[in-house]
């Protein structure tokens, strides 16, 4: 009988270790979620100033030069000061040309190019490369995987619209539709 009532209060007190260690676990993992998320939101300011330009051929052209003439296509006034660094990103295609990475000296001159990228699909003949040319801001790679997965969403919807703003991804299920900021997995799969 003694030894059952010790067993008991063994097992009781196991038993509130065990919650403690889980409350205690959970804790953790939520500390985590933060610090991973304060990290991605930091990498990302660092990339604020970049665009990534897709479907450029690959030349003997400088690529600033490149960048330069796209902003001419596009009617946005760019010089070699407004680059303070541009090169091709390496791809697993065989077909498609490297990506080029542009990094800004100034957010405006980013901000003016990205904003006119709306204008590409009225740009149809350019000595800049045989198919569409794509410009993108620079995520992070969380958060390009995540805007991977809200534009898949996006077609499921006719007129859905999907784009980012200073590496914020937001999401429109209609035209009519507000706005909805997507900041993770969890807000993708409220939609």
């Amino acid at each position: 009988m003694k030894e059952s009532k010790s067993l008991k209060s063994k097992v009781k007190s196991l038993e509130d270790d065990l919650l403690k260690s889980k409350a205690h676990s959970k804790e953790i993992e939520q500390r985590l979620d933060d610090v991973e998320a304060r990290h991605d939101d930091l990498e990302q300011y660092t990339q604020k100033f970049n665009l990534v330009i897709h479907g450029i051929a690959e030349r003997e052209e400088d690529n600033a030069e490149n960048v330069i003439e796209l902003g001419k296509l596009l009617n946005v006034n760019l010089t070699q000061d407004d680059i303070d660094i541009v090169h091709r990103l390496n791809t697993k295609s065989k077909t498609e040309p490297c990506p080029i990475i542009v990094r800004f000296a100034s957010y405006n001159a980013k901000n003016k190019l990205y904003q006119a990228r709306l204008h590409l699909r009225n740009v149809t003949s350019h000595g800049l490369g045989l198919g569409k040319i794509y410009i993108n801001e620079n995520l992070t790679s969380w958060r390009t995987e995540l805007f991977k997965e809200v534009r898949k969403v996006r077609k499921k919807y006719h007129n859905g619209k999907a784009w980012t703003v200073d590496g914020k991804i937001f999401f429109k299920p209609e035209l009519i539709s507000k706005a909805q900021r997507i900041d993770s997995y969890e807000d993708l799969k409220a939609l």
